[in-house]
C-alpha cells in the first residue's frame, strides 16, 4: 500500500504540473476547462490505482518568515491556536533565530545549548521553513497542521505553520485569493472579514 500510495502521489504531482503548463493555451473559450484554470485551488485525478488530490498553493499566499514583523507572527500563531503567552514566546524565538548573533548569549541560545544533542541557533535568515522545527516552542502538530474538534462530533483540519510561512514570498503583501485564513488574520483582517473571504473563495475561484 505504501508503494502504491507513493507512485499515485508522484503521478498526480507530475500530471498537475502538466495541467498547469497546458491550461492557459489548451482550454477552449465557452467550454468547461479540461486542464488547469487560474484560481482553481485543487486538482483531482481519478487514476486506475486510486484518487489523488493536488493542492495548488503559490508562495505569494504566505508570509515571508525572514521579513515578517513580530506582530504578524504573534497574530499568525494566535490564529493557529496558540494561547497568547505561547504565541508571543514563539514569535520572539523565531525573531531571535533569524537575528545576527551578539557576544552575549540570549535565553534562547542557552536553551538550545542545554539540549541533548545541543546546537547553536542559526542567527541568520532561514533557508527553508523546516528550520522552524528547531525553534523553541515549535511542535510537529503546529508546524504540519492537525485535526481539531469541529462542530458536533466532527473533526476539522487546522492549517499548519508550513502552510502559512515561506522563505520565498513577498514581504509587503499576500495573495488574497490563496492565503490561508490564519495568514489573513496575521496581516490584520478581522475574523468576520476572514470568514467572508474564505466563504466567497469556496463558492467560486
Amino acid at each position: 500500500e505504501g508503494v502504491r500510495a507513493y507512485y499515485l502521489a508522484k503521478c498526480a504531482i507530475d500530471r498537475a504540473a502538466l495541467y498547469i503548463q497546458w491550461g492557459a493555451g489548451e482550454n477552449q473559450p465557452g467550454r468547461p476547462p479540461v486542464y488547469y484554470l487560474r484560481g482553481v485551488r485543487t486538482l483531482e485525478f481519478r487514476l486506475p490505482s486510486g484518487v489523488a488530490s493536488v493542492d495548488v498553493i503559490p508562495e505569494t499566499a504566505k508570509l515571508n518568515v525572514n521579513r515578517a514583523d513580530v506582530g504578524d507572527l504573534v497574530r499568525l500563531f494566535l490564529a493557529l491556536g496558540l494561547a497568547p503567552p505561547d504565541a508571543a514566546e514563539l514569535a520572539a524565538a523565531v525573531d531571535d533565530w533569524r537575528k545576527p548573533a551578539n557576544e552575549a548569549l540570549t535565553p534562547f541560545d542557552r536553551y538550545y545549548l542545554s539540549l541533548t544533542p545541543s546546537f547553536p541557533a542559526r542567527h541568520a535568515s532561514l533557508e527553508n521553513v523546516e528550520e522552524l522545527l528547531l525553534v523553541k516552542g515549535m511542535t510537529p502538530e503546529l508546524f504540519y497542521g492537525a485535526y481539531v474538534p469541529g462542530s458536533g462530533d466532527s473533526l476539522a483540519w487546522r492549517s499548519g505553520v508550513r502552510d502559512c510561512l515561506t522563505v520565498y514570498g513577498r514581504s509587503d503583501s499576500v495573495d488574497i485569493n490563496w492565503a490561508e485564513p490564519p495568514v489573513l488574520a496575521a496581516v490584520g483582517l478581522p475574523p468576520r472579514a476572514v470568514a467572508l473571504i474564505d466563504a466567497r473563495r469556496r463558492q467560486q475561484p
